[in-house]
């Protein structure tokens, strides 16, 4: 669409040709603004000081042709549609100065009020449509190479420039390095706050970025995981913009009234330590930051062959998994939990071992989280809680004697849809009786999806199936959660007892107050991982009702545990 008033730019160093240009423009339907220049110098200050709509060229001026001022004009961004005019018609020249950027070209002798009318009429539709059609292209290109939420650079555009710095390290012989962020526990933010919290926070902290590196190349690879790109670097420079990016995510992130402290896990990796293929880079980078994730977050790590190593020995056990349960090499152990009144066997956690052909006995620390991640935790839980039924039910069929046995869930077993529809089934399918059955969650699974849980749990007890939080004081719950879930049960984390038996007088005080609100709650407690006398010696004093360790067995088979049961008879 053309506007009312156009401001028009001619330039041509004859003011008799500028003249019969201005007359055919006040004949013709047009109504301009009309200003004029001799030469280029004088132009560029008229372009400068209006806001030009469209420009008339003289192909031959003084000093510099139309077509080199043509040039230089679209080099510096000049985005006007231009018309070159000449004094004879030549159809070498207008291939020449189409060619260069013209939107058409004029012969003077050609110039009437019609003819120019319908050719800006042209000039200017043919602009505005080149417009659109880049701007569809920046569009198409924001959307293919630019992060929506931060307009950061996305995982797309941040692999052609790793790609295209490799090359060029190649040939100048420099280092670089991929630093690969990840923001802690993201995840119970999105899932508490709502993931408008969530994007309000990724958006801080790209800004933060954005400001404290801005000769780097950050880009947000998606979720809340983000890239800096160092070219020419060292392993020092390296630490150097690390320790920035930890220190710029150190004030607090306020949203509304919530204010967040925010850490991250960073891995890195070097080229050409590291790998020379970027596939490689970015693969060694991740690793490293879940190396980091694991040494408890909040830190950073290079990529280093052992880390690799450990690696590849994940993978493997990984990719072993599923297999081992067709193959029945997962296994059943009993830990007794103890009365510290009377030291007789009160109960029992089943813990799941697995016994591998290859790797041998493999524990659940090296395993249980890689099921978690891929998914698999759910069909091995189902397998747990279905063989400690089973096997409650085969001690009854022998007329042994039988404790309540726990089973640990995993949130995502707790949150699974048919979670409740299997613990029925498989009480259904064995003929156990639910109150021989205790299930242990964790804290962390206590503060997600809180009225779900809440209502499973309520379902669960209401069944008769007790309910304990394991490893209680080592996350994030409160006394609102223990008390809307009606737990049963608190269990002490082993890291607790085993500072208290230190000397550390506030874990002393902190153990004690959890004896006693749990008690004041209608609570039982029971102490992990209790390995000496003195341990017991202290939950004694401090009035703990139970406990599980070694110092009174260590986990073990159905077989050797029944017999430990009735030992004691």
């Amino acid at each position: 669409m053309i506007k009312d008033t156009l401001c028009i730019l001619i330039i041509d160093d004859d003011s008799i040709d500028r003249q019969i240009i201005i007359r055919a423009l006040r004949s013709s339907q047009i109504i301009c603004t009309i200003l004029e220049a001799a030469d280029e110098e004088s132009s560029l200050l008229l372009l400068k000081e209006h806001t030009v709509d469209l420009i008339f060229i003289d192909y031959q001026l003084p000093g510099n042709d139309g077509l080199t001022v043509l040039r230089r004009m679209n080099s510096v961004g000049i985005a006007i549609p231009i018309i070159m005019l000449t004094g004879h018609g030549d159809e070498t020249i207008a291939v020449e100065v189409m060619k260069a950027g013209a939107y058409d070209y004029c012969s003077k002798s050609k110039i009437t009020p019609d003819f120019l009318q319908k050719l800006i009429q042209y000039s200017l539709e043919s602009y505005a449509s080149r417009q659109k059609i880049l701007q569809a292209k920046e569009r198409i290109h924001k959307l293919a190479y630019y992060d929506s939420l931060t307009t950061l650079p996305n995982r797309t555009l941040f692999h052609e420039h790793v790609a295209q710095q490799l090359n060029i390290s190649l040939i100048n012989q420099e280092s670089l390095a991929l630093i690969f962020l990840d923001i802690d526990h993201f995840k119970f933010i999105n899932n508490t706050w709502g993931h408008s919290v969530g994007d309000s926070l990724l958006q801080g902290i790209s800004t933060r970025l954005q400001r404290a590196l801005p000769e780097q190349f950050v880009a947000r690879m998606g979720g809340d995981e983000f890239m800096i790109l160092l070219t020419n670097t060292t392993i020092t420079k390296t630490e150097e913009v690390v320790k920035t990016i930890q220190t710029i995510l150190e004030p607090v992130f306020i949203y509304n009234d919530y204010h967040f402290y925010i850490t991250s896990s960073i891995g890195i990796a070097l080229y050409p330590e590291h790998g020379n293929q970027m596939d490689f880079l970015l693969r060694n980078a991740d690793t490293a930051m879940y190396t980091a994730k694991n040494l408890g977050r909040n830190n950073y790590q290079f990529y280093t062959a052992d880390i690799g190593i450990a690696l590849a020995e994940s993978m493997s056990l990984t990719n072993e998994l599923r297999p081992a349960l067709a193959n029945d090499e997962f296994l059943l152990y009993y830990q007794p939990k103890v009365s510290i009144k009377t030291g007789r066997i009160i109960g029992a956690e089943a813990l799941v071992r697995w016994i591998s052909p290859k790797y041998g006995m493999i524990g659940p620390d090296k395993f249980i989280k890689l099921a978690e991640e891929t998914g698999f935790i759910i069909t091995l839980g189902e397998w747990v809680f279905y063989t400690a039924c089973w096997q409650l039910r085969q001690w009854q069929k022998r007329e042994l004697p039988i404790v309540p046995i726990a089973v640990n869930f995993s949130p995502k077993q707790l949150f699974h849809q048919q979670v409740l529809s299997m613990i029925k089934s498989t009480l259904n399918a064995t003929g156990v009786a639910a109150h021989y059955l205790e299930i242990e969650i964790t804290e962390s699974a206590a503060l997600e999806n809180e009225l779900f849980l809440q209502s499973l749990l309520q379902e669960l007890r209401n069944m008769g199936i007790k309910i304990a939080i394991d490893d209680f004081g080592t996350g994030y719950s409160s006394l609102h959660n223990i008390v809307q879930y009606a737990v049963d049960t608190l269990k002490i984390d082993k890291s607790f007892i085993q500072k208290a038996t230190k000397g550390n007088s506030k874990t002393i005080l902190l153990v004690s107050t959890i004896i006693t609100m749990a008690q004041n709650l209608g609570l039982s407690v029971i102490a992990e991982g209790v390995e000496t006398e003195e341990q017991l010696a202290l939950l004694q004093k401090q009035g703990c009702d139970e406990y599980q360790g070694y110092l009174y067995s260590k986990p073990l088979p159905a077989e050797e545990f029944i017999q430990l049961l009735l030992k004691q008879q």
